[in-house]
């Protein structure tokens, strides 16, 4: 959707054809939208870019080590981290399969299961994490059609909140299933729905320190960047790989048990295009069909396709699709307050680290305020 203030900017020029001349529609450049000054990623308004038939694309003639090829890949993740300082972003996770297989070996119809919304807020200092995530994979055998649970994490600069939240019909039947269930879904909030906030004050406590460095939320590949760089040994595999029409570089790192597998698109950023590893000889985790999109000069992983292989039950083995829905940089954070906890009146607060604060105290959030069941309020500033 646009407005009059809306501007679109012209496209970027890049190299989007397969080697044998045809389209490539897997991998796109993306057109920025410009609204006062800041970039607004809108999936629904792009099509793929036209272009004309080039020669097919070569790997380079001289043949890069694997640390050559593995710093490329980092070099972009680590262009994406100093553009993508300040921004917000959200994301679906959607399973593909029916029935869907959850821990323990519970099937539930695919219909009964909404998205995994996920959104991610952050600038320099700050940060905010969202997950809405369908409450059947917290417990399978407690099973509310639709039903989401919500956990937010948020660090404003000052104080660290954990917020989690489920409906009043998912606690009431996990409360029957459960006798022996956590605190927050006994009484009168099993009834109303109320969540539990947990908020540590002391920077200094280890916990407090986990939790932040945890949590804060990473774009791109980083992770799989730091996880690559942490193998014992690396190889590239011989002569070029071909994956959705773009020509990769395979490059296998391997640990004593582990096998992971990418291959990467110099075309793009070397961005993974694909990924196996593989643990104790038997596959373990996939990832195909990845789309990248170009972002302010930039590619970027729009969506995916992954799997989870062999957890013997542990976990879901469904395969599942990844998509960005919404990028925005540079957002007014404050006019947003995009990190200000909002949670449901009177959840329950536990409270660690606050300086004349009993922590074993009994506290409910009203208000935008931490109270005592008395009514006094203990902390003012728990909303800023």
């Amino acid at each position: 959707m646009t407005t009059n203030n809306h501007r679109r900017a012209q496209s970027l020029p890049t190299a989007t054809s397969r080697p044998d001349g045809a389209a490539d529609t897997r991998v796109r450049s993306f057109s920025a939208w410009r609204c006062s000054g800041e970039l607004a990623l809108l999936l629904a308004a792009c099509a793929p870019t036209p272009s004309a038939s080039p020669a097919p694309i070569q790997l380079a003639a001289t043949r890069p080590t694997p640390s050559e090829v593995l710093e490329r890949f980092g070099a972009t993740q680590k262009a994406i981290r100093e553009k993508f300082k300040s921004y917000s972003m959200v994301t679906e996770t959607v399973f593909l399969d029916d029935p869907v297989t959850f821990k323990g070996g519970v099937k539930i119809p695919l219909k009964g299961i909404p998205p995994q919304v996920e959104e991610f807020r952050r600038d320099a200092n700050r940060f905010f994490v969202s997950e809405l995530t369908p409450s059947v994979m917290y417990m399978p055998d407690v099973y509310v059609p639709g039903d989401q649970r919500n956990r937010t994490w948020v660090w404003d600069g000052e104080r660290y909140y954990f917020y989690t939240q489920f409906s009043p019909e998912y606690a009431a039947l996990f409360t029957r299933k459960h006798p022996k269930s956590p605190s927050q879904f006994a009484g009168e909030n099993r009834e109303k729905g109320w969540g539990t906030v947990e908020i540590y004050a002391d920077l200094k406590h280890k916990t407090t320190r986990n939790w932040i460095s945890g949590r804060r939320p990473a774009l791109g590949q980083v992770e799989e960047y730091e996880r690559l760089r942490s193998a014992e040994h690396l190889t590239l595999g011989t002569g070029p790989q071909t994956v959705a029409g773009a020509t990769c570089y395979l490059l296998e790192a391997r640990t004593k048990d582990t096998t992971n597998r990418v291959w990467l698109d110099p075309i793009r950023g070397y961005q993974i295009l694909k990924q196996e590893i593989i643990e104790h000889g038997k596959p373990a985790y996939a990832v195909w069909d990845v789309l990248c999109e170009q972002v302010e000069e930039l590619w970027f992983p729009m969506e995916k396709k992954w799997q989870y292989l062999n957890t013997h039950g542990g976990w879901t083995e469904n395969r599942q699709h990844y998509k960005v829905v919404k990028l925005v940089l540079n957002p007014d954070h404050e006019a947003l307050r995009s990190f200000v906890l909002q949670p449901r009146e009177y959840s329950f607060v536990q409270i660690h680290g606050a300086e004349g604060v009993d922590a074993s105290g009994v506290y409910f959030w009203k208000g935008g305020t931490v109270q005592a069941k008395d009514g006094r309020v203990i902390l003012k500033s728990a909303v800023r």
